[in-house]
């Protein structure tokens, strides 16, 4: 297993990095790599070649597992431009690879330019002193090539004539004045201090990368900086090849940099707004201090220039705004203002987890969810008392809280789950035991450390929320036994849910639901078509709230399928469509009933609509919605399906489309959708669907209150009644009574 999985790792690392360096472009967002990339090499590749298309002669990758599931890929690559006259060029690359359901993911890679090597491939370790490459010596390149044993004198083995010029001696001169060691030419108070980093280095790794200074011949002190890698001989001793650059002048700049920086900081410090500053030209971003403080983000994540993630950082609905503003900018004018909200860093990095985990969903759709529950989860406020005076006295309501919650999560929200939970329960007094899917634990399970993160910095106790570590149905089981727990929530299929119900203990379930959409002849057609396909698309389908299904009215039905088309949506035969149907929805039979039942096919859940199509061997390009005309007895119109699948059944008339849409629905009473403008319609529909939420002429997340009003939640209460949970669904109303007494009047 493990050597299928390095085979599998070492495949897709080789195909994505030829992928990216043969890409003809290498401006910033431009590679042909998304995932997790940090492209380091990016900028040094532009410097050896311009922009020129780049091609790989050879790559040497070696993959290691780490263990069940991950491997990581390290090796080099040799990178050729299209002019032969100009040498090749080596990256170093390491890639990590994670195996989810036997699809390969790459989570994250890394590439540096290494020294270059020579034109016969990557670099090797050699057997002798200097190998591959001792031909750079030659070569009039600014800076210095050196080669030094690895001792406490560093003694210079072979050295360029740049090393010459750099430190302004001759040969001679630093074999007879220096005894032809490197130790000798640095000024003793950076010597112990350089060989110190370098031991440290070592110990982690052959790379070294070391600042020092140096006197030169004719008195004048230099900053010099030192990168270099440890090479083994043959004999099994080593040798540093190392690139030495005069950094003096950058040095002074820098210092002079960093006075200015120290006086922005203290002015910057002093006030509470967050100050960054975005480099249009080179598309990088400086943060004050306060940004970290603000949204949290780690330093590791928050480099000063971070411009690659700086997408990732501003919410989606805002983007274009920012960027408007940056093109007014670039046009000349010499003041912009724009708005826009900004992500918590770990929004981020929950929405990334959760993907790479469970395989489901969009990381930008996630980390605006994230941002969802973070703004619109009520807590506090939302517990309200109550008092009732009269001539017999006072009568007080008050809301109360359970004691400890038990909660079951789904994988399709692990961790919006926990958070929009969490706020609530705590909110209303109460601890929570969760108990999470269990092909969402990582995710979940970070989720819970955050939340109480949050707890003990706001002076809460350290662990107020807890979790399962290896959640089964047996831990279900025990949480729902237990006499600790007083209080059950539960969002999951409708078994998970039944059981939680006949607990004995007050129970919230938030069932399945398969949410229709009615389009008739009054609706404004393109703004339906948009919509449908944005809600139906959001975080791949996997809301239980998103759009499943629609009945159009026949005479609209062209126009709606057209503007559906032109937002996202590829359209498939019916021929494909029952193709598909046999794959997406496998059949299972009933343990306890023995009858044969259709359900979702666990691969397909939450994957983006070009991985379904290439399952029957089609290609929709960059598609983000599969559609299909379909009858009504369709598997895809009668199965909550939660992926981006959309069919569309042409009805007559509005008794027709309701009655139709109530059946799809199949009594869940989740969610419906219609796009009218005849109040009649919308009214008739509304009372004959009887759903806990029902959005008018919008997309499905309205609903939820994202680009709607209203608190969200991500436990919609159908089968037990709470509707959309907040703080006082966990609670309990506790009376208190003082008759003839506490009136003034």
């Amino acid at each position: 297993m493990a050597m299928e999985l390095e085979r599998a790792a070492l495949e897709l690392v080789e195909r994505k990095v030829r992928g990216y360096v043969e890409h003809p472009g290498l401006g910033p967002g431009r590679a042909a790599l998304t995932e997790g990339t940090d492209w380091t090499g990016k900028d040094c590749l532009e410097a050896l070649y311009g922009r020129a298309r780049l091609y790989v002669d050879g790559m040497e990758l070696i993959p290691s597992s780490l263990g069940e599931g991950l491997c990581l890929v390290t090796g080099a690559a040799a990178v050729r431009g299209e002019d032969p006259s100009r040498r090749t060029a080596a990256l170093r690359v390491s890639a990590l690879c994670l195996c989810v359901e036997d699809e390969m993911r790459l989570l994250h890679v890394h590439t540096s330019v290494q020294a270059e090597p020579s034109a016969s491939g990557p670099e090797r370790s050699p057997a002798d002193g200097w190998g591959p490459g001792a031909d750079l010596l030659s070569l009039d390149l600014p800076g210095a090539i050196i080669c030094c044993d690895n001792s406490p004198e560093l003694r210079l083995l072979q050295y360029s004539e740049g090393f010459l010029r750099l430190a302004g001696y001759t040969r001679e001169e630093v074999r007879d004045r220096f005894d032809g060691q490197l130790a000798g030419m640095i000024l003793p108070e950076d010597l112990e201090r350089t060989r110190g980093q370098i031991g440290e280095q070592l110990s982690r790794g052959a790379d070294r990368e070391v600042e020092y200074r140096i006197r030169r011949k004719d008195g004048a002190v230099i900053w010099v900086l030192d990168r270099g890698r440890l090479v083994r001989k043959g004999d099994g001793k080593g040798a540093f090849h190392c690139i030495l650059m005069d950094e003096t002048q950058d040095k002074h700049a820098r210092q002079k940099l960093q006075d200015s920086l120290e006086r922005y900081q203290i002015i910057s410090s002093q006030t509470n707004d967050v100050i960054f500053e975005w480099d249009l030209e080179h598309d990088t971003v400086r943060y004050s201090e306060n940004w970290r403080q603000k949204f949290g983000y780690p330093p590791l994540l928050d480099t000063p220039e971070a411009g690659t993630q700086w997408d990732e950082r501003i919410h989606p609905e805002d983007r274009e705004n920012l960027y408007e503003l940056a093109r007014r900018v670039k046009s000349g004018v010499p003041y912009a203002e724009a708005e826009a909200r900004i992500s918590n860093a770990e929004a981020a990095t929950l929405a990334q987890l959760g993907v790479a985990e469970t395989g489901m969903g969009r990381v930008d759709h996630k980390t605006a969810k994230h941002i969802l529950v973070a703004d619109k989860t009520p807590g506090t406020e939302d517990i309200v008392s109550e008092a009732k005076t009269g001539d017999c006295g006072l009568t007080l309501v008050e809301m109360a809280p359970f004691g400890v919650v038990g909660s079951i999560t789904p994988s399709t929200n692990p961790s919006e789950t926990v958070i929009c939970n969490s706020i609530g329960m705590i909110a209303a007094g109460n601890g929570v035991v969760f108990n999470p899917h269990p092909g969402a634990i990582a995710t979940s399970n970070y989720a819970v450390d955050l939340v109480n993160r949050a707890c003990k910095a706001a002076g809460g106790p350290d662990v107020l929320v807890a979790s399962v570590a290896k959640p089964t149905m047996e831990t279900a089981k025990i949480m729902q036994e237990s006499p600790v727990i007083r209080m059950l929530v539960c969002t999951g299929g409708p078994g998970v849910v039944r059981a939680v119900l006949s607990s004995g203990k007050k129970a919230i379930g938030a069932g399945a639901g398969n949410p229709p959409v009615i389009v008739d002849d009054t609706a404004d057609i393109p703004k339906a078509a948009k919509d449908i396909i944005d809600g139906c698309t959001f975080d791949n389908n996997l809301p239980c709230i998103a759009e499943k299904e629609v009945f159009a009215f026949a005479n609209i039905a062209d126009q709606l399928i057209d503007g559906m088309l032109k937002n996202g949506a590829y359209m498939l035969t019916s021929a494909q469509a029952d193709e598909l149907a046999k794959i997406v929805l496998v059949e299972v039979t009933d343990k306890k009933t023995g009858k044969v039942k259709k359900t979702v096919n666990r691969k397909c859940v939450g994957r983006d609509a070009a991985v379904i199509a290439k399952m029957i061997g089609l290609d929709v390009g960059d598609a983000r919605c599969l559609i299909a005309e379909t009858d009504f007895n369709h598997p895809f119109v009668q199965n909550e399906l939660m992926m981006p699948i959309l069919p569309i059944v042409r009805v007559h008339d509005i008794d027709e489309a309701i009655d139709l849409a109530v059946k799809a629905e199949h009594g869940n009473r989740h969610t419906a959708h219609m796009h009218s403008k005849n109040v009649d319609h919308l009214t008739r529909f509304a009372r004959a669907v009887e759903t806990t939420i029902f959005v008018k002429n919008a997309p499905s997340y309205a609903g939820i209150g994202f680009g709607g009003e209203g608190h969200t939640t991500f436990t919609i209460a159908g089968p037990t009644g709470e509707g959309l949970t907040s703080a006082r669904s966990f609670t309990r109303r506790r009376r208190c009574v003082l008759s003839d007494g506490f009136r003034i009047i």
